[in-house]
């Protein structure tokens, strides 16, 4: 067996990670997780609503949890891509026992250049990998799955974003009680602001009002990327992809940063194509 590569490869995170214990492992250390259920719940409902007989591509597949919905809900052709041999290996053990997902091909690929012609899938799915990504490989592997597919994409993300105060009904414990305590301290401040600004003969300057805002969120202190709300809305729209349904997984509160960190799985749609 040759040598594992590293974690790091070419500033992609996480590239050859997933091998051997770790992909036998994979699903019995986080199936326990609450959102590993809503996950698959969310997937369920969203592949009930589009075409049976259209194609889906699971990019990376993993170890295949997603095929069984898939193979469920319609005759559709099913490919998996995957950089680990390791994890498809896992996802062809599962398909073994099960006749609705033994069709499905899987393949050696990476996410960043499919093996695969433009608009040759209807469907590419991407969950639990954006969050892994930084920079320009988050919006070149957005790109490629946008080129392989000719509907639209169903793609998982958590991102970050302002507190705004109809959030703190989809917050849960231990996050309501800070967040709540940041939006009365920002209300009183933006009052102390108004107050202040009494009799000011000039208007605020640009610098002065982006003090007003929040600062810049480190996303470089561990591998796993939070991405900006406003960065991943213009890159969706850039692609041309449309948000035709959007699931909540969960929602949590950064307290240090002040930061919403909401997590997402959205069903894009192509321009001028059908669901």
């Amino acid at each position: 067996m040759s040598a594992q590569k590293p974690l790091i490869d070419n500033g992609n995170p996480r590239k050859y990670f997933y091998k051997n214990d770790i992909a036998i492992q994979y699903d019995e250390e986080r199936s326990v997780e609450k959102k590993w259920s809503t996950e698959l719940a969310i997937i369920s409902k969203i592949v009930a609503k589009i075409d049976p007989e259209a194609s889906i591509l699971d990019v990376p597949l993993g170890t295949g949890r997603f095929l069984k919905i898939y193979g469920e809900k319609g005759r559709r052709i099913l490919v998996g891509a995957d950089i680990s041999m390791d994890m498809l290996l896992q996802a062809r053990r599962k398909t073994e026992s099960q006749p609705t997902t033994n069709r499905a091909w899987m393949i050696v690929g990476d996410a960043e250049s499919l093996p695969m012609k433009d608009h040759s899938i209807d469907y590419v799915v991407c969950i639990r990998f954006l969050n892994w990504l930084s920079g320009a490989h988050l919006d070149k592997v957005l790109t490629e799955c946008q080129r392989v597919a000719r509907r639209g994409l169903i793609v998982g993300v958590r991102v970050h974003r302002g507190l705004r105060p109809y959030d703190l009904i989809r917050l849960r414990a231990p996050y309501i009680k800070p967040a709540l305590n940041h939006l009365l301290e920002s209300a009183r401040l933006a009052l102390a602001r108004r107050v202040s600004r009494f009799g000011q003969t000039r208007p605020r300057s640009k610098r002065e009002a982006l003090k007003d805002g929040l600062p810049p969120y480190d996303n470089e202190i561990n591998e796993f990327k939070i991405h900006d709300d406003s960065h991943m809305r213009n890159l969706f729209a850039k692609l041309r992809l449309k948000i035709a349904r959007k699931y909540t997984v969960d929602v949590q509160w950064d307290d240090d940063a002040k930061r919403l960190l909401p997590y997402s799985i959205f069903l894009l749609k192509i321009e001028n194509s059908p669901i």
